[in-house]
């Protein structure tokens, strides 16, 4: 639990890879499981489960700041307040989402 964003895991800028991994049970004001965040950062989820979680804001599973790929990966039973129950992608329109066989 985070008192601000990515209650799971924060990311600021870099890559960061989840494979085999359970992301669950996270609250925050946004990202509630994770938040990605800044404009070089990257995230890939590889089989990985992200499982209620929520939000008091948005991205009550993940918060998407820049670019994501969703591998075999199941984003299921997350809450948002706002507006992402799922995935939000920080009312950005130049996000790179990419989701591939997921839930």
């Amino acid at each position: 639990t985070a008192s601000s964003n990515g209650g799971g895991i924060y990311q600021e800028g870099g890559e960061l890879t989840l494979k085999d991994s359970v992301v669950e049970g996270n609250t925050a004001i946004d990202g509630g499981g994770l938040e990605s965040y800044g404009s070089d950062s990257s995230l890939k989820l590889i089989s990985t489960v992200v499982k209620a979680n929520n939000a008091g804001g948005a991205g009550g599973g993940i918060m998407v700041g820049n670019k994501a790929t969703i591998i075999k990966s199941w984003i299921i039973k997350n809450v948002s307040s706002y507006e992402g129950g799922g995935i939000d992608t920080h009312d950005k329109e130049d996000v790179s989402l990419s989701i591939y066989s997921s839930v």
